[in-house]
């Protein structure tokens, strides 16, 4: 079938030139490049068997996805490549270059070779990270899919809402990587974070970043704290903290929290998840011990 219509079309386009019409005219009458029209006047057969791997998406299975899409359009890479294996039996890997969000780097970096010195002779177990996040009731996705040419929107509420922070604090250890977190609503003052810190055991090395409350005279009071080494200025992805945070965030842009209670629930579920397969012993491996 594809062969007989393929040569109505050759000789359709040979009267068609010999009329006098040009390549650019029947490039746009027949809806194809220039480049066709010019292998169907000078090619005898087209080519029915295509070298390499059959698709495994067919227009079926390509019109399941784009509905699919079109009904949530923050779903992700692996949710497809699930809904995939799910509906057709069909596993396809994700590639391995892939669009990505800048990570920034600030030009005020110093060397830092000197500072990672310092744990090289301490008790890995004892390092703990800690850091605070904000959260709003508008968390929604940043990613999403649409067909071609077309925006892929999301309804989010216009009002931010109320802030609300999270202090974590986890450890180097395996077995217990969260030591401590709090949500509450506002900013961390000082205050807070010295009774945050006053229930840690002493014996413990806490990593923090230079905020101000960090640092301030009320710690000194504090009886029972850990001991403090501060990052070097500019340096947050030292801090394996940060990158919890980074999974916590997902996680919770994707769940769309619209009050404290499904907020607290959801944070509680990302710890809980952050905490499994050694993912925070592997933070802290990244940030401190890689060359």
């Amino acid at each position: 079938m594809l062969i007989k219509k393929f040569l109505l079309s050759q000789r359709t386009i040979k009267e068609l030139r010999k009329c006098g019409l040009s390549y650019k005219e029947l490039s746009k009458s027949f809806n194809c490049t220039i480049k066709t029209i010019w292998n169907w006047l000078n090619k005898n057969i087209i080519n029915t068997n295509k070298r390499g791997r059959k698709s495994k998406i067919n227009n079926e299975v390509c019109t399941e996805i784009i509905n699919y899409i079109e009904e949530n359009v923050t779903v992700t890479q692996c949710d497809i490549s699930n809904f995939l294996l799910k509906n057709f039996n069909i596993n396809i890997n994700q590639s391995n270059i892939s669009r990505k969000k800048i990570s920034k780097k600030y030009s005020e970096k110093k060397d830092i070779s000197l500072w990672k010195e310092l744990f090289k002779n301490v008790d890995k177990t004892k390092l703990i990270s800690m850091d605070e996040c904000a959260f709003l009731m508008n968390e929604t996705p940043r990613y999403g899919y649409s067909r071609k040419n077309k925006r892929a929107f999301i309804i989010e509420p216009g009002n931010k809402g109320k802030r609300f922070t999270l202090v974590l604090c986890v450890s180097n250890s395996i077995e217990n990587s969260c030591i401590k977190y709090d949500l509450f609503e506002g900013s961390l003052k000082s205050p807070l974070f010295c009774n945050f810190i006053s229930d840690i055991d002493s014996d413990k090395i806490m990593i923090l970043d230079n905020a101000s409350y960090h640092k301030a005279k009320i710690i000194n009071n504090v009886k029972s704290k850990p001991e403090l080494y501060f990052l070097p200025p500019y340096q947050p992805e030292l801090n394996p903290t940060e990158h919890c945070f980074s999974v916590i965030k997902n996680y919770i842009r994707k769940k769309k929290p619209r009050n404290f209670e499904s907020l607290k629930t959801y944070i509680s579920i990302a710890i809980k998840n952050l905490c499994s397969n050694n993912k925070v012993f592997n933070m802290f491996n990244h940030c401190l011990f890689k060359n």
